[in-house]
Order: C-alpha cells, then structure tokens, then sequence
C-alpha cells in the first residue's frame, strides 16, 4: 500500500480521528534533522545539506555512528524476522510486501529529491530549533529537495509530488 494513500484510523477518547501516516513520517524526518543539528550552530553549505541528508538515508552499524540505523532500513529487522519465519517456497507476506514497498518509496524519493528542511540559511536554522515537533508547526518551516545527483530544489509545504 502507498505511503501516500494510507490512512490510519485512530480512536482517541471515544472519537474516532484521521491520522495521514505520510504526515507522522514527514515529522519523524523533520526531528531526525533537527537532532542531526544539535552541538552545531550556523547555516549549512550546499555540500553540507548533501553529507547531512545521505547521512539520513546511508546510516547503517558499519559506520561511525554505529548507534544509528538506516531511516530507509529501518524495518530491515522485521523484515528478516518475516522472511525466517515464512516457509520455505511460500510467497511474501501481506506485511512483507507493505515493507518492501515503502523502502522502494523512500527510494525513489530520494533519487527524485528527498524532502528536507532548509538549513541553508540562519533564519531556516533557527526556525527548525525552535520548532515544537509536531506536524501544525511545520508551516513556519522553509523545505528543500535535496536530489541525489546533486541538485537542492525548493519545495513547499506540505509535501506535493515533487514540489
């Protein structure tokens, strides 16, 4: 099922509220460069933007950061758990297949442009400290698509496409 179709049902209270997961995984995206920032201080370069964000997609336990996990692996556990315990000859699993394609997702995304904040300038920076976590306060925040070939695009908020 596509990131951007799913929609998840949640029951807070007795009232039934829709939450977009696109939404959840923009905000974890968001925080996870914010976090990246912390201990630094001033606005990054173009090359910088293109370190940090294949630091966002490459991490893996062979690096330096061996704390850290792939956000595109990140369900490469699962996934292992799934497949030992399928059957040998037995097709992928409904959650397999759902795995699989939100990593191929995330993928194309991030040849195409990986949706980030704009850390270019200080005003950006600052923005992106002082935001509160959540997916409301977004909207104060300057975004970018940092491509994979090289090039940093300007987006919007929220994310459209390739915008």
């Amino acid at each position: 099922m596509p990131l951007r179709g799913l929609i998840r049902l949640m029951v807070s209270g007795g009232v039934l509220v829709m939450v977009d997961a696109g939404a959840n995984l923009a905000v974890d995206r968001v925080a996870w460069f914010r976090s990246a920032l912390e201990g630094s201080t001033g606005p990054l370069t173009d090359e910088e933007m293109h370190v940090l964000t294949e630091r966002y997609v490459n991490r893996d336990a062979g690096t330096a950061a061996a704390e850290c996990v792939s956000f595109i692996a990140r369900e490469d556990e699962q996934l292992a758990e799934i497949k030992a315990q399928r059957r040998p000859g037995r097709p992928p699993t409904t959650a397999e297949e759902q795995i699989n394609q939100r990593k191929e997702a995330e993928q194309r995304e991030h040849r195409a442009g990986l949706w980030v904040p704009e850390l270019r300038d200080e005003e950006g920076r600052e923005k992106l400290e002082r935001w509160g976590g959540e997916w409301g306060g977004m909207n104060n925040l300057k975004f970018v698509r940092v491509v994979k070939a090289g090039m940093i695009k300007a987006s919007s908020f929220p994310p459209k496409g390739l915008s």
